[in-house]
């Protein structure tokens, strides 16, 4: 491609960016990192090519669920999406029904845990509720809710956080890259590090701090209306920032004007 004046960018995930094991294959005009996760190590290993562009969200189009998630009034209802079995329980779902049993029964709330394939431990709770149906639009996972619970074991890219974000959902999260480069501190739990795995790269493995994250998850429970409305609107805001096509859009525009490319 370059010898016929033809410009390349490769839109990369860290952990299979080949260059990483195969550093003499032809790199791109850009390597585009769609997330915060190692942008950092990405920018010291290849300093003249990297640049950061998300996945666009249209937003427009979760304003309904918006709306409705915005004028919730009765108990807080939380949204977990363990979705399809992922290597080491990457979002977490062990981790919330550990968090969930530490929780007084008096504190009041519900959870729905959205699962396909993953096998969900059953956990004599009436606030817990597990939700196999797979809805055509996929965007109606996340109405009727109030916050979602995500204490994702390991990062990158985070479609189900961008969604809820932009359903007007805040996020509880691991305090790890790069969910704490999105999100408020006061959304997010202390984590350790459990294990690893190799990928492309040596990948590290957290586990949420079972106690903290069912503190979070308490607050949130026992928050009042106008508390948990400002979250909202505060969630719908990131996903704006962030992930909007608008602004993906603008940001891809100069990315290439920095290419040459009109």
């Amino acid at each position: 491609a370059r010898n016929r004046g033809i410009k390349t960018i490769i839109q990369n995930n860290w952990e299979f960016t080949d260059y990483l094991q195969s550093p003499l294959l032809p790199m791109p005009d850009l390597l585009v990192n769609h997330s915060y996760w190692h942008l950092d190590d990405q920018k010291e290993r290849w300093p003249n090519i990297t640049e950061y562009c998300p996945t666009p969200l249209f937003i427009e189009d979760f304003q309904d669920i918006y709306l409705t998630n915005l004028k919730r009034e009765n108990k807080v209802r939380f949204l977990h999406v363990a979705g399809r079995n992922t290597y080491e329980d990457r979002n977490g779902t062990n981790d919330v029904l550990k968090a969930i049993s530490l929780i007084p029964e008096n504190v009041d709330f519900e959870l729905v845990i959205k699962t396909q394939t993953t096998e969900v431990e059953e956990i004599d709770d009436p606030r817990i509720t597990i939700d196999r149906d797979s809805p055509v639009d996929e965007k109606e996972l996340y109405r009727d809710f109030d916050a979602m619970i995500l204490p994702r074991r390991y990062a990158g890219a985070c479609l189900p956080m961008n969604e809820a974000l932009a359903s007007g959902l805040p996020v509880i999260m691991t305090d790890i890259d790069p969910n704490n480069k999105i999100l408020p501190g006061f959304w997010l739990v202390g984590a350790t590090k459990k294990t690893e795995f190799m990928a492309r790269d040596l990948i590290d493995v957290y586990e949420s701090d079972p106690v903290e994250l069912a503190g979070r998850i308490a607050q949130f429970a026992v928050a009042d209306f106008n508390l948990l409305y400002g979250y909202k609107i505060m969630a719908r805001e990131i996903a704006i920032k962030e992930y909007s096509s608008e602004n993906v859009l603008e940001k891809w525009s100069l990315l290439l004007d920095k290419i040459g490319v009109q």
